[in-house]
């Protein structure tokens, strides 16, 4: 897998920018190594909170839930993890834009502190 070959070879700093993670523990099996073997490696994930429709859960309930999926069924298990945020308008549904038009329009435009949140 290509993505893998480029997380094991990483040196000091990986960006990632998405919209959804799918089979995550087996695509970031070779970053969460890499982590491990260089740990002053900095890994940012900036990824997208979906609202699914009908759920009236608060946006921090929709932020824990999430946190909380990442890192037990989308993150290798042990070690460190990466530092994951998102942007904050995905957790009203139709209110906000998201993120991949963000990134889209408005990447650089604005500080990235007002554009994402931590989870």
């Amino acid at each position: 897998m290509v993505v893998s070959d480029l997380f094991r070879q990483a040196e000091e700093t990986i960006l990632i920018a998405g919209y959804a993670v799918y089979q995550g523990q087996k695509v970031f099996h070779a970053l969460a190594q890499r982590m491990v073997e260089r740990p002053a490696l900095k890994v940012r994930m900036f990824l997208d909170i979906q609202r699914k429709p009908g759920d009236i859960s608060s946006p921090a309930e929709l932020v824990r839930w999430f946190a909380h999926r990442f890192q037990s069924d989308e993150w290798p298990m042990g070690g460190p993890t990466p530092e994951v945020f998102y942007d904050p308008s995905g957790l009203f549904g139709s209110l906000g834009d998201d993120l991949e038009e963000q990134l889209g329009s408005n990447f650089g435009k604005r500080d990235i502190a007002e554009f994402v949140h931590k989870c």
